[in-house]
């Protein structure tokens, strides 16, 4: 049934369900992660905590007034509960979708994160920008054996928001599973910015490597030697035309 909703919800909102275009990168550098179905679960902790509150005091409420109540607080109770079912269902789908349309696209040289539903947020971080490469877990992060990844760029500071997805200087890459092979990913890339010099050239396509220094000053010696020679027969021309004359 969620699988209808699911399509359904993506038509009327226009997101799409499939991963987000690769950022820019080298040919096989592209890897793509997703949460961990555990971070489902550790999302819907709290909304089934709140709807199993939601339901005890509407069932409490509810049949006391659907059997001493009259028809106008029978149709109320009625309506009630035909709400409160309704926001219930909508809020999981709401979570659920948010689950399923979260991507996280690493390359050699960006990253690339896309999240929510409602409100479509994709942000890319280029690896010569990144500063810093870290994991965050909580106490109910670590019951469920999830972390996030979190990735500061430059001029971010502790004031940056800790949200999925990231907010500012910061982004965050939440509820994955192998949250330490992600990071030490992205930090063997920015290890290999470092040697490039920030620069970020594709290894596919390796700059051509400047020429020797002895190289070249030998070819500027070959060819001040060659502007010497022409301007010696230039002057003994021009001076057999004065003894001609």
């Amino acid at each position: 049934m969620f699988d209808v909703t699911r399509r359904l919800a993506a038509a009327i909102l226009k997101v799409p369900l499939t991963p987000p275009d690769p950022p820019a990168g080298s040919r096989g550098s592209t890897a793509v992660f997703r949460a961990s179905p555990r971070y489902l679960t550790y999302k819907l902790l709290p909304f089934w905590l709140s709807a199993a509150w939601s339901l005890a005091v509407y069932l409490a409420v509810g049949v006391a007034g659907f059997v001493e109540g009259g028809p106008v607080v029978r149709v109320l109770v009625v309506l009630g509960g035909l709400f409160v079912f309704g926001g219930l269902f909508v809020g999981y789908c709401a979570i659920r979708l948010d689950y399923e349309l979260r991507y996280y696209v690493v390359t050699d040289r960006s990253i690339r994160i896309r999240e929510g539903a409602w409100l479509l947020r994709e942000m890319t971080l280029t690896h010569a920008n990144v500063q810093d490469v870290s994991i965050s877990q909580g106490p109910l992060q670590r019951m469920f054996r999830i972390a996030d990844v979190v990735v500061k760029t430059a001029g971010g500071g502790g004031a940056a928001a800790a949200q999925p997805g990231g907010s500012g200087h910061q982004a965050m890459l939440a509820g994955v599973e192998d949250a330490a092979a992600i990071r030490d990913r992205i930090r063997a890339y920015l290890g290999r910015q470092a040697d490039d010099g920030g620069l970020g050239d594709d290894p596919a396509t390796p700059a051509q490597a400047p020429a020797p220094a002895s190289a070249s000053a030998g070819a500027t010696v070959a060819a001040l030697r060659e502007v010497v020679e022409a301007a010696r027969g230039l002057r003994a021309a021009a001076e057999r035309r004065r003894a001609e004359a």
